[in-house]
């Protein structure tokens, strides 16, 4: 996918610097290419994780993200993208918490973390992702990608702030609790997922970690994201508290 643009004149009006630009545009090439491929292959894929919720949901508001999640339906998709040129880095069961046959590959710089599906998942449908650039005046068309409701992705990015704290994971469920509209949804999605992780009281287990995370605010006010959306750790937090207490 060519493109053509000046990339130190959109790091200035962005705020983000030319290299964090330049990696997150491998990853939007990545998805032109690896998506069509797949489904040409008769491969069932779909796009989950922090790119999905911030290329498809969050429009301008989206932190840069630099890997693709993708999970599988397919056996055959390993195979495939090796055949396209991937090359895996790791292969195993990841990640940790979610115990599931996984690989990670690196496919012309960008990381891929293929992950065996669960049954009973919400099945993926086509959805169009936007480069953060398509906001910015440039000529980059929406790629078209296989994913899920904003609300299945939200409780899987709660879940996984829930386990591992990070500031990225605050900014994205932050984000996505201020778009959604389904909250019934989203609560039923987060419960199932809590239940397949042998979460018995989901309430309880947030209420912990947000603390924790308050706790020690300081590490993630010295942080930053690649967004142009700013806001305190401690504001997302607070309101991510909220919104959960009503929710769970």
């Amino acid at each position: 996918m060519p493109f053509n643009f000046d990339i130190d004149a959109l790091s200035i009006e962005t705020g983000i610097s030319s290299e964090k630009l330049s990696k997150n545009i491998i990853v939007y090439t990545a998805m032109s290419t690896v998506f069509p491929l797949l489904e040409i292959s008769g491969c069932e894929v779909g796009l989950f994780g922090g790119t999905a919720l911030n290329m498809i949901y969050f429009g301008k508001k989206q932190r840069l993200s630099y890997d693709l999640d993708i999970f599988s339906y397919s056996a055959s998709a390993l195979s495939i993208l090796k055949k396209a040129g991937a090359k895996v880095k790791y292969s195993g069961m990841m990640p940790a918490n979610m115990k599931r046959p996984s690989a990670r590959l690196d496919y012309s710089g960008a990381v891929i973390d293929l992950v065996n599906a669960e049954k009973g998942m919400e099945k993926p449908q086509k959805r169009q992702a936007y480069s953060i650039l398509y906001y910015y005046r440039q000529l980059i068309p929406p790629v078209v990608v296989p994913s899920y409701s904003l609300e299945y992705l939200l409780a899987e990015k709660t879940m996984a702030l829930l386990d591992r704290n990070e500031l990225k994971d605050i900014y994205d469920t932050w984000i996505g609790c201020n778009l959604i509209e389904d909250t019934p949804k989203y609560a039923r999605y987060l419960r199932a997922i809590a239940k397949k992780r042998d979460i018995k009281d989901i309430a309880a287990y947030a209420d912990y970690r947000i603390a924790h995370m308050l706790n020690n605010i300081d590490y993630y006010e010295k942080k930053d994201i690649e967004t142009i959306n700013k806001a305190s750790a401690f504001i997302m937090l607070k309101s991510i508290r909220t919104f959960l207490d009503a929710m769970i």
